[in-house]
């Protein structure tokens, strides 16, 4: 007796393989360039968390100047402002310095290893006298990003994104 098999059922309703190998090979494409979108956002952000930091340290001199801080000034000394400079660019070092004869330079390194790219000169005069500017901007950079930092003759500080 010839024996009798039942055509076999098609399950409706499943997905096949190539359905299956499609969607994942889109989710990988996907994953990958929210990946690339993640490392250049995380790169910027590092080079405008150097530029907002030296502006801070910017500032913070100018509190100085503007207190008439002597504290690297020998007794009797005339504070006339604290100098920011940087003079080699491209450097990662901003030089200080109070000026009166007994001040030590002191010196401020950017982080993340970014650079400054363009030489700056900077004095805040005394007492809320003002700025002395021989160049008021700098331009801070990595990963060809960049931003600037301003200093213009009243004293205010700016940070923004470069083109």
């Amino acid at each position: 007796m010839p024996s009798r098999r039942k055509p076999a059922r098609r399950l409706k309703g499943g997905f096949t393989l190539i359905e299956v190998l499609v969607v994942c090979a889109i989710m990988v494409l996907l994953a990958g360039m929210l990946m690339a979108g993640y490392v250049r956002f995380n790169r910027k952000r590092q080079v405008e968390e150097a530029a907002l930091n030296f502006a801070t340290f910017l500032q913070d001199q100018q509190k100085r100047a503007n207190s008439g801080d002597l504290v690297e000034c020998s007794v009797g000394e005339k504070l006339e402002g604290y100098a920011v400079s940087i003079t080699s660019a491209p450097t990662s070092v901003a030089a200080t310095v109070a000026n009166c004869s007994g001040a030590l330079p002191s010196t401020y390194e950017l982080i993340n290893d970014t650079e400054f790219v363009e030489n700056m000169a900077v004095k805040f005069l005394p007492l809320s006298r003002g700025v002395d500017l021989t160049k008021g901007d700098t331009k801070i950079t990595k990963y060809g990003y960049i931003y600037i930092v301003n200093v213009d003759t009243n004293g205010s500080i700016t940070v923004a994104e470069g083109p």
